[in-house]
């Protein structure tokens, strides 16, 4: 991963920096466990910001959601759940 991603910045994901976190995590949803093209059908991937903010794309604050989980996790009683976990796995895979 010797690609470069500007990281502090208001602004959408570029596709090369999607792709950076899609390739870390394997190409599949850290919640549920589903790939593109896998086990679940025709549920795409995003990357989702753990922080809930558009500002901050390091990538230990990105993580590869499902679209099912992405909408799941963005809702207000499960949030501060998921934040948790998700840096828990980021770190885990940065090792």
């Amino acid at each position: 991963m010797g690609r470069k991603m500007n990281i502090i910045e208001e602004r959408p994901l570029t596709k090369e920096e999607e792709n950076i976190i899609l390739e870390r995590d394997g190409g599949y949803c850290q919640l549920c466990g589903c790939t593109r093209s896998g086990n679940s059908g025709n549920k795409q991937l995003s990357v989702h910001h753990v922080d809930l903010g558009y500002s901050n794309h390091q990538a230990n604050n990105l993580i590869t959601l499902c679209n099912m989980c992405h909408i799941t996790v963005h809702g207000v009683h499960v949030r501060d759940a998921f934040q948790e976990k998700f840096w828990e796995n980021i770190n885990r895979r940065a090792k």
